[in-house]
């Protein structure tokens, strides 16, 4: 202890072979940190140096330099209308694409190329590479050429007109791999109003002659034949009429087909619908019958209510374009706020070859869901003809037909895998919401991380139930400070990202996931889809922490740690995972757990090796040449590592190394004290009691605490007590300190019997399980000549316990 207002120190006199040693500790004392100093665990500045998993073939490598070439069928700038495009790089190097410009005529306009740097993206304003207002390029459609590994460059294009709260959103296709020359789709018609464009853009250097049959929702099919000029676009709008409902005409429905005379993918397109009054806009995609793969359709998300609680009217819209009639089934799985998964049935409905029809789904959510606090819900339908005979558009709209939310609706089998690379980015009113959806038959597991602008956030390794869909909201998440898997957050001055999702285990088809960028201010959404070449493969893993020095006692948290690398080589961050775990010494330290986590027990000093054992999956992309595509090969094994502990005696008490007093005039500071004052030092050494006694337990931390002490009536001030701080080595003994008692400097000038009473304790800080320990009590009477402690006025003997 100190007095407040002077540093006492011994007599040379009396105590001149200590001084050395106190004037090194203090010095010690002064530079030194409070803290037990274990083997830290290991941090995310340094997991590379961990052990590799057995290396693994990579999926889809940087030495792969294949050409790709995308294309979007229609952009227009120009009366409120704005045209971005959207290039997200999932990929660790930078990327250069080649924008070319068409116009409506198939003038080609070749703009700068434009670089994209590794696992980033970039939005361009079309007006940047030349599509000006006023101008041939004002219009048309866009195409992209890069080079790279499969699919590193993901890209859509967006028409916004914000005025109206009008969007249409199209994600460029490598049209030259598409299946077929036949294209079909089918949308929903909000009113009697709606106006309908027809897209159709030659991407090929070729003239293209082709036949469309559309339908508007009247009883009269419009038919076109049409030729196409090398890159023309021709927008065709649809003929409108009022239906006949006594004909039995369903007048919300609207299709088209089209077939055409050249290669696969020279002819794409898209269907425009939008209501002007309503601010209502969809783009339907167009669907390749011929590249089906199953009788099913899947749509992750179905969006119920707004943030602001408004409900939402799901339609849904399904056409046979089979030649045999088809029964359609369909089904809403649904998460509801605790986690339960439950699944409402939809009607059944049949259509006769090229009937298109509204199926009935909201009365199903009325029924079944509407009463429910929904977490998450989905859709999905099986249909009894071949794959492909039946083309589907969900969407969910608000009262006004002002907000609408698309969910595209896929063919599982026919996608490449269940992984997502997606930019985020919160922008006024904005958010980005992410669903992945388990399309299995059997529970699945997955990763999910994001990257902002000063790091990385990680959910960890998630189970995702049968039919179960889960959302992420970016917004709340970094609104709310939701901490992630270790700890941290998304920072509040955060505004954009990558995010990357990926299941993980034997199906690389499990899951199904997308983003949506939703602003509820300006009524605009987007959805967006963009899988990985391959989902993500183990790069490293260990246990955390790698080795510990800990004390009986002690019971600390083990973690198994994995660390993945995508398909084209970016890490992704670190995440908690394990399975079985063992100790090879159960004597010294035990080990309980089952899962990523486990408590492991130090019970008797030795050593031990604390081992954790799971599975992990690599992915290897391949080209498959019957199927015509690139598919994912999975490979996996049992990992096993390893982390030593030792495990030392618990501090228990305090005994003594060597007890001085006497009269001094020296101070620490190297200065003098007026007149002599007492002071009397304990030097004291932390140990354990084991079945072997006392015994040295190392450089501990330790503090003291006053419980009481009286008035000190020599005047000079109160004692002070020595806060937490490390222990040191004195000759050979580790763990000593200087207790140090006087009336202090100033007190031979008090009254006679000046002084204090103080009871007090020595404490060891403890580790990191556990609390402060109590080593020691003890009591004093200080006065201005003499120092009295536990009792004795003289010396303690040296080796003489002080317990609590």
């Amino acid at each position: 202890m100190r007095n407040s207002k002077s540093h006492p120190i011994r007599s040379l006199s009396n105590i001149s072979r200590f001084d050395i040693a106190l004037f090194l500790l203090l010095l010690l004392l002064a530079f030194s940190v409070s803290t037990f100093l274990i083997k830290s665990r290991l941090r995310k500045e340094i997991v590379d140096n961990a052990q590799p998993a057995k290396a693994a073939k990579l999926c889809c490598g940087q030495d792969i330099d294949q050409p790709h070439f995308l294309a979007a069928s229609y952009y227009k700038v120009g009366d409120n209308l704005n045209a971005t495009l959207m290039l997200n790089n999932k990929g660790p190097q930078p990327v250069e694409v080649r924008p070319t410009l068409f116009s409506l005529s198939g003038g080609m306009l070749e703009a700068a190329p434009v670089v994209v740097e590794g696992e980033s993206f970039r939005n361009f304003d079309l007006r940047e590479f030349g599509a000006l207002p006023g101008t041939p390029f004002d219009e048309g459609s866009l195409q992209l050429f890069h080079s790279g590994p499969d699919l590193v460059i993901g890209a859509q294009l967006y028409l916004v007109d914000e005025t109206r709260s009008v969007s249409f959103d199209e994600k460029l296709v490598e049209f030259k791999r598409v299946p077929s020359t036949q294209l079909e789709s089918v949308w929903w018609l909000p009113s009697r109003h709606s106006d309908v464009s027809l897209i159709l853009s030659n991407t090929s250097e070729q003239t293209v002659s082709a036949n469309a049959v559309l339908n508007a929702g009247t009883p009269h099919l419009q038919a076109v034949d049409l030729t196409l000029a090398p890159h023309e676009t021709r927008v065709i709008n649809v003929n409108r009429q009022k239906g006949d409902a006594a004909a039995g005409f369903k007048d919300d429905v609207g299709s088209a087909s089209v077939h055409h005379t050249e290669a696969n993918g020279a002819l794409i397109a898209r269907a425009l619908v939008q209501d002007q009054n309503s601010g209502y806009s969809f783009s339907a995609q167009f669907y390749y019958p011929q590249g089906g793969k199953s009788s099913a359709y899947q749509g992750a998300g179905l969006r119920l209510s707004t943030a602001t609680g408004e409900q939402l009217t799901p339609v849904v819209v399904a056409r046979n374009v089979g030649t045999e009639p088809t029964e359609l089934t369909g089904r809403l799985p649904y998460t509801m706020t605790d986690g339960t998964v439950g699944v409402a049935q939809l009607p059944k409905a049949r259509l006769n070859p090229g009937e298109a029809a509204s199926l009935d789904v909201e009365g199903a959510i009325r029924r079944e869901i509407r009463s429910k606090k929904i977490a998450a819900a989905s859709i999905e339908f099986d249909y009894t003809t071949a794959p492909g005979s039946v083309v589907m558009a969900a969407e969910t709209v608000s009262t006004d037909a002002n907000q609408v939310f698309r969910i595209p609706m896929w063919d599982v089998p026919a996608q490449r895998n269940g992984t997502g690379g997606y930019p985020w980015f919160i922008e006024g009113g904005s958010s980005t919401y992410v669903y992945i959806k388990n399309v299995s038959k059997n529970e699945q597991k997955y990763t999910f991380s994001l990257t902002h602008e000063s790091g990385d956030y990680s959910v960890g390794l998630k189970t995702i139930k049968v039919g179960e869909t889960v959302v992420f909201d970016v917004r709340a998440m970094r609104d709310n400070q939701v901490p992630d898997e270790r700890g941290g957050r998304i920072p509040l001055e955060a505004k954009h990202g990558k995010i990357i999702w990926s299941v993980r285990g034997p199906d690389s088809l499990a899951l199904l996931g997308r983003s949506e960028q939703v602003d509820l201010v300006k009524g605009i959404s987007s959805s967006y889809a963009c899988h990985m070449c391959c989902p993500n493969s183990v790069r490293n893993t260990w246990i955390d922490p790698v080795s510990l020095d800990i004390f009986t006692g002690d019971v600390t948290t083990f973690r198994g740690v994995q660390r993945d690398r995508t398909c084209y080589g970016g890490l992704t961050p670190p995440y908690y995972v394990g399975d079985l775990w063992t100790t090879t010494n159960p004597n010294v330290a035990g080990v309980s757990g089952i899962g990523s986590d486990a408590d492991v027990t130090a019970i008797s000093s030795g050593t031990a090796t604390i081992t954790a054992q799971w599975e992990v999956y690599s992915y290897t992309s391949v080209y498959n040449f019957e199927l015509g595509t690139y598919v994912c090969e999975e490979s996996s094994e049992q990992i096993i590592q390893n982390s030593p502990v030792q495990v030392a005696a618990s501090p228990d008490h305090l005994i003594v190394l060597q007890d001085l007093q006497g009269f001094t005039t020296q101070l620490p500071n190297g200065g003098q004290c007026a007149t002599q004052y007492f002071i009397r030092q304990i030097n004291f050494q932390v140990v354990s009691q084991d079945s072997n006694g006392a015994g040295p337990v190392g450089n501990v931390p330790v503090e003291e605490q006053f419980a009481s002490v009286t008035n000190n009536t020599c005047g000079n001030g109160q004692p002070q007590a020595s806060g937490c701080a490390p222990t040191v080595t004195t000759g050979t003994a580790t763990g000593t300190f200087i207790e140090t008692v006087s009336p202090g400097c100033g007190s031979g000038n008090g009254p006679a019997n000046c002084g204090y009473d103080i009871n007090w304790g020595w404490y060891w800080c403890g580790s990191f399980s556990r609390g402060i320990v109590k080593l020691a009590s003890l009591n004093g009477q200080v006065r201005k000549d003499s120092v009295t402690i536990n009792g004795r006025a003289t010396a303690w003997p040296p080796n003489t316990p002080f317990r609590p």
